[in-house]
């Protein structure tokens, strides 16, 4: 073997092990979502409606949101109705309920951009006092395929996972002047002042935080304002959901370690919110996305491999140096 020969397949082996300590280019994953609420986890007990939406499963309803049931989870239902109904408009006789639609075949690309992981939709109507439904809980799973084909016949998922969630639903006064005094904090939680009575939560300045129901934390999106073109007046409810600390899993594939992690909620103008506002008297939906990073480590080079490295380079510069001269040594004669 000659000298440059030598040279040349040293540095390509020098390459093969940079390049196994390399991180993997962008790749696309095909997803399936589904799921629904479970009987039985309405808070107040008994007091929401679960069916599977009897205004939807054709396609063709008034109120159509998508949300027909799917046949691997026959045990849950994506609709849950509460409360008085104080009239007759929407899919729920006039009641207030809660609308999932599941997101078939999409694409995510990992270290890329989130998308949609699923949709909830509040048909937020005027119930009586003390019939809201506070909190109630879901199942929804998450399937991952190579293919869209694989995705399109839902077989042949290299990772599948149920995640189970408490959705909480802040029924808000519908008038201002109704609502009592609120505790909040303007500075992320540092310190917290009060606020009302006779105060919209969702009016307080973008990403003000308010002690709830429960004492959970809502974040406002300002939604309670005359500048949101979709605001009548009255001040709007607030959802937020909790699952697994961080929202965060992680999963391998073809040697590879990848997390998946859920943002939060989205209204539907595509702006995050964290929270969930819904408009008095109107249906209004936010969606949850996720989103996949590939969080393979990258390894360090050993000492032999760090040596083989010093060496292709020295002997690549040699071989450089060398077909130099050859060069010179050609033009003088």
């Amino acid at each position: 073997m000659s000298f440059i020969r030598l040279s040349s397949t040293i540095a390509v082996t020098t390459l093969l092990v940079l390049g196994l300590h390399g991180t993997a280019g962008a790749q696309t994953f095909y997803f399936d979502s589904f799921g629904g609420f479970i009987t039985g986890t309405d808070f107040p007990a008994a007091t929401g409606t679960f069916a599977n939406d009897p205004d939807t499963k054709t396609g063709g309803g008034t109120f159509d949101v998508g949300a027909d049931p799917d046949a691997r989870s026959p045990s849950l239902f994506v609709d849950v109705s509460w409360g008085t109904a104080s009239g007759s408009t929407g899919p729920y006789s006039g009641k207030s309920g809660f609308a999932l639609s599941k997101v078939n075949n999409g694409t995510v690309i990992v270290n890329g951009a989130q998308a949609d992981f699923g949709k909830l939709t509040h048909f937020n109507r005027p119930i009586g006092v003390a019939t809201e439904l506070q909190y109630v809980q879901l199942d929804w799973t998450l399937q991952l395929f190579d293919t869209l084909a694989a995705a399109t016949s839902d077989t042949g998922a290299f990772y599948a996972r149920t995640l189970n969630f408490t959705l909480y639903n802040w029924e808000t006064p519908n008038a201002p002047a109704s609502n009592p005094a609120y505790s909040v904090s303007y500075d992320n939680g540092a310190t917290w002042t009060t606020i009302g009575p006779g105060v919209c939560p969702g009016s307080t300045p973008l990403g003000t935080l308010i002690v709830g129901p429960f004492g959970k934390i809502f974040r406002s999106a300002f939604a309670d304002t005359p500048t949101n073109p979709v605001w009548n007046g009255e001040c709007a409810d607030a959802h937020i959901y909790e699952g697994s600390p961080g929202n965060v899993y992680t999963f391998s594939h073809n040697g590879r370690d990848y997390r998946i992690e859920l943002i939060g909620f989205y209204g539907p103008t595509g702006a995050l919110t964290g929270t969930f506002w819904a408009c008095e008297v109107q249906q209004c939906f936010g969606t949850v996305r996720f989103r996949v990073t590939d969080i393979t480590e990258v390894g360090i080079p050993t000492l032999s491999e760090w040596a083989l490295i010093l060496l292709a380079l020295m002997l690549g510069g040699l071989a450089a140096l060398r077909l130099s001269h050859r060069g010179r040594v050609r033009r003088s004669a």
